[in-house]
């Protein structure tokens, strides 16, 4: 059990101000849970009140002529990370050095393997249809994103509309019982409440037309020290003028381990300018750090023993990743993951 006062006994989530200035810090993931259950009413009462209230219904209609599954109709997100100190960033753009020579040649590598895993999947995979039935129907973004749930290099990040799924990943392969996981909680109407959001243009499941802030931004956040208690820290970072931005949602229908996860997938790219490929990445980054420490509110717990688990629910390990699929077998194979 930690020390008492490194706990702080907070409500929940109530307002990005707030977040910003005192991270709440549980004692396990279930207190972090029960936070998030209690924010429920105050995040809807919130929400309905955010200037981006109305583009999230324009988004929510148009999502729901494409049949968006039932359970992804909603405008609350969660991502669980087995520690604090992983970056909220997607896999493409991880480890990237400033060096633009160094970082251009990484990223081909990625997409590279990235493209390999995508046709090794959809062409050559047998009884792909166990996982995926309706494989053939799907579009480009669709099997970035498949490929991507199998641990492919992607500039894409899931995350999951049940906050429990996010506490299992939260607990699930910790190495350091010591260490502080996090669970993400993503509000969408407050990404559409940014400045610069009007005249937005929203069809399917793509939103694009509105700014991030520019300049420099300051960060303040909780910082884990080995052998200590945690420690605030602050950052800076510069934001390019005139970076605008286009949100992809995307589901994947019919993939059994996605749907029990209850997977969503976001892709944010940047429009109206143009970059060379390694400082688009860098632009990419930097939209990721910002969603990571300005729009995500985060609950930090100390990690107790064993994965979280719900059975009732089938919160557990044989539901959400099944020892028999035939893709992440035949990809272990390879040596694709």
């Amino acid at each position: 059990m930690p020390p008492k006062w490194l706990v702080f006994e907070h409500p929940g989530p109530v307002g990005r101000d707030v977040f910003r200035q005192a991270e709440p810090l549980y004692a396990d993931v279930h207190a972090a849970l029960e936070a998030i259950q209690l924010s429920f009413p105050v995040e809807h009462f919130r929400a309905h009140r955010l200037p981006g209230w109305y583009d999230w219904q324009l988004f929510q209609n148009a999502r729901w002529q494409q049949n968006t599954p039932v359970w992804a109709r909603t405008f609350l997100f969660y991502r669980g990370q087995s520690n604090i100190r992983y970056s909220l960033m997607p896999s493409m753009l991880r480890g990237l050095k400033s060096k633009r020579k160094f970082a251009s040649h990484r990223l081909m590598a990625r997409e590279s393997r990235q493209q390999q895993i995508v046709n090794w999947i959809f062409r050559t995979t047998a009884h792909i249809e166990e996982v995926l039935p309706d494989a053939n129907s799907l579009d480009k973004a669709q099997r970035l994103a498949v490929a991507r749930h199998y641990g492919a290099p992607s500039y894409m990040i899931d995350f999951t509309t049940d906050p429990e799924i996010a506490a299992f990943f939260a607990t699930r392969e910790v190495s350091n019982r010591q260490q502080m996981g996090v669970i993400y909680v993503l509000n969408l109407v407050e990404l559409f409440s940014l400045s610069g959001s009007t005249g937005l243009m929203c069809h399917e499941n793509v939103k694009s037309g509105w700014a991030l802030p520019y300049g420099y931004q300051k960060f303040i956040f909780l910082s884990p020290r080995e052998g200590g208690p945690p420690q605030w820290s602050t950052a800076f970072v510069y934001f390019n003028a005139g970076l605008q931005l286009s949100l992809k949602c995307i589901t994947v229908p019919q993939c059994h381990r996605v749907e029990a996860q209850k997977a969503v997938f976001f892709e944010i790219s940047t429009i109206g300018r143009h970059f060379a490929h390694d400082v688009y990445a860098m632009a990419l980054g930097k939209t990721w750090i910002f969603m990571r420490f300005f729009l995500c509110h985060k609950l930090c717990f100390f990690q107790s023993a064993g994965a979280y688990s719900n059975l009732d629910r089938g919160i557990c390990e044989a539901t959400l990743i099944p020892s028999h699929d035939p893709i992440e077998k035949a990809l272990k194979s390879l040596g694709y993951t």
